[in-house]
């Protein structure tokens, strides 16, 4: 579905299917590859598309996963 998504060059679906996934993850998400590496993957999708906006809210995410993991100690 992912593919289908990305190949469609559909933004907002691929978003939706990113933020379906985040939302997966257990409270915290810290220290997890897997909710930084959605994140990441979101962020370039949007760069790729130059939509700042939702770049920036992602990135965001990935900030939060990255201070969350390393105040772990």
């Amino acid at each position: 579905m992912l593919i289908a998504l990305y190949n469609a060059d559909d933004l907002q679906a691929y978003l939706e299917f990113h933020e379906r996934a985040w939302l997966m993850y257990p409270e915290l998400r810290d220290n997890r590859n897997e909710a930084y590496n959605t994140a990441k993957d979101a962020v370039d999708d949007c760069f790729c598309a130059l939509d700042m906006k939702n770049a920036k809210t992602w990135f965001d995410r990935m900030a939060y996963v990255k201070r969350s993991a390393s105040s772990k100690g």
